[in-house]
């Protein structure tokens, strides 16, 4: 027992010692820089786990063997020599580690202390992936098991806030499954659209409106078109404004009359004013209201009308052309997939008077630096209330959108944006909610998914950039703006965004209360239940846990403000 706390905290610090010096003399050797830096970083993290541990149950960072041993027979007396075979295993891996890399017990390496004798023969060796990823999943298996055993749940299993509770009775998973599959069948219908090789390309913009999604009455998405006026591809687009309304054929198919059972009850027929809504195959969601309304029984949300007839409209087989020539353009798009056999109908959108300027980086606002003086007029404007509001949007989109092409690995930086846009009297002003943006280009190679070295850390790239969206909104300021005024490389984007999103989030807790730091730290940290591979939106059962985990809480911080039911 003497020897354990020494090897496994000290053997370690050695050999990330011993990889600085393995590098400097192959700086030249691009690749082989790469893996021993990233194989040095998850030590130093596998290192920092163990010192955090240990931390937690009342130890220095670098305690000595009597006083592990003390503390695991006092605190821990019916696990303490499980404990001790924990630590025991830890320290055959740095040994196992440090004996790769050549070095004695004593931290001295065993050859001369010339450069030149840490050959290249040696080091391929010593550093195959192979024996890398065993040394690493080893010390994170036992990393992992001590933590379990000694600390306590850091996160709550579930959310007890009385408004957080409402907001989860009235979710209804079957209509999130609906929306999904609407939204992923538009993409493809839009994409069917644009036949086109324009410079630039187009792009589609879908608001992330989420009070859409628990509105009594069925309303359509709200989606903006870019489009070229002029040949010149550097002049800025325009856009046009569209409401996009869903049908589903489908059922439109199966809407022969079946036969009646014997003494059927008897039917209401809806008035004529109704009739209209009654052919609308679309989502019926409920608004958002202080007092909680009975969630909707399986009968109410199965129920379609049968009797729904094909819209009237020209379908459009070309969507650039519509869009560019049609002042008030009106049609219907289909989507290619037959299997879905949905529909939507496009009409120009009347009711909103103000013009599309431009389109910005949401990540922009949060920032102080590098601005137009305009731009930072528009920034300090975005008050508390509308951040928050802008996180509940978020939140909602990551539901509904993620596993599509309208979010990508970098969907925070590339794809969430807000337009400026000239009000009636001349102002420019922000539009009252984030859209989700999304290019449609000519068939080409499609861009290779970015290696992501920390998948451990970070196993679900969107969720983790939520996680970073959401410390950044309720803080107001960008982990951009944090580097550049603490002076910091990025020289592992994943990894230092992970560092800053740990170290923000006491502030999150105090700024925003534990509802919303909680959901923060889970998309951070990735810690929700069940097995890794099943937290995966592509399962409703993990769409239900990040409703209630994320989404909900979010969307309660946000209700809490004043007149908070008003669009952001």
């Amino acid at each position: 027992m003497a020897e354990i706390a020494g090897l496994v905290l000290g053997g370690i610090p050695i050999a990330i010692w011993a990889l600085e010096k393995y590098v400097e003399p192959f700086e030249a050797f691009h690749n082989y820089r790469t893996s021993i830096e990233t194989f040095r970083t998850d030590l130093i993290l596998q290192h920092r786990q163990l010192q955090i541990t240990l931390c937690n149950i009342g130890l220095d960072d670098e305690p000595s063997s009597e006083e592990l041993r003390e503390c695991f027979e006092t605190k821990f007396p019916g696990i303490s020599r499980e404990l001790t075979s924990i630590v025991q295993r830890m320290d055959q891996v740095t040994a196992v580690l440090l004996r790769g890399l050549d070095i004695d017990v004593n931290g001295k390496s065993n050859t001369l202390p010339d450069r030149a004798q840490w050959e290249w023969r040696r080091v391929k060796h010593s550093f195959s992936t192979k024996k890398r990823n065993k040394v690493i999943e080893d010390l994170r298996h036992w990393n992992d098991d001590l933590r379990r055993s000694l600390e306590k749940p850091e996160l709550p299993a579930e959310d007890d806030s009385g408004k957080v509770q409402d907001l989860k009775r009235r979710f209804n998973i079957q209509r999130c499954n609906s929306v999904r599959q609407c939204l992923s069948s538009l993409h493809r219908a839009l994409e069917s659209g644009f036949r086109c090789a324009c410079s630039p390309p187009h792009q589609v913009a879908i608001d992330l409106d989420w009070t859409k999604y628990e509105a009594h009455t069925a309303k359509p998405f709200n989606v903006a078109v870019s489009y070229g006026t002029t040949p010149q591809p550097q002049l800025p687009q325009s856009w046009r404004k569209l409401d996009v309304t869903s049908y589903d054929s489908s059922k439109m198919a199966s809407s022969a009359p079946k036969p009646l059972a014997p003494s059927p009850p008897p039917v209401i027929t809806p008035p004529p004013s109704s009739s209209l809504r009654s052919r609308m195959v679309q989502f019926m969601f409920r608004p958002l209201s202080r007092t909680p309304s009975p969630p909707p029984t399986p009968s109410d949300l199965s129920t379609i009308s049968t009797t729904v007839s094909t819209p009237a409209g020209t379908e459009i087989t070309n969507l650039c052309d519509a869009v560019c020539m049609e002042c008030d353009l009106a049609g219907l798009l289909k989507d290619p997939d037959p299997d879905q056999g949905r529909q939507f109908c496009l009409d120009h959108r009347k009711t909103d008077f103000s013009k599309i300027i431009r389109a910005v980086p949401l990540k922009s606002l949060l920032s102080s630096h590098a601005q137009s003086t305009q731009q930072q007029s528009l920034c300090t404007s975005l008050s508390a209330k509308q951040r928050f509001g802008i996180a509940a949007s978020t939140a909602w989109s990551v539901l509904h959108l993620s596993g599509s092409p309208w979010l990508g690995d970098y969907w925070d930086e590339r794809q969430t944006k807000i337009f400026i846009q000239k009000s009636q009297s001349g102002r420019e002003v922000l539009s009252r909610h984030p859209c989700a943006f999304c290019i449609f280009s000519s068939p080409s190679t499609p861009e290779e998914p970015p290696v992501n070295d920390f998948k451990h850390l970070i196993p679900n790239r969107t969720v983790f950039s939520l996680g970073i969206l959401l410390i950044e909104l309720c803080i107001g300021r960008s982990f951009a703006e944090i580097r550049q005024v603490g002076g910091s490389t990025k020289l592992y984007p994943l990894f230092d965004d992970f560092q800053t999103a740990l170290g923000k989030l006491d502030e999150v807790y105090r700024l925003a209360g534990d509802s919303y730091g909680d959901a923060a730290a889970r998309c951070v940290r990735h810690g929700f239940q069940g097995r890794d591979q099943y937290k995966d939106f592509q399962f409703s059962q993990f769409r239900q846990q990040f409703y209630d985990a994320v989404v909900a809480p979010v969307q309660a911080t946000y209700l809490m403000f004043p007149d908070s039911r008003i669009p952001v």
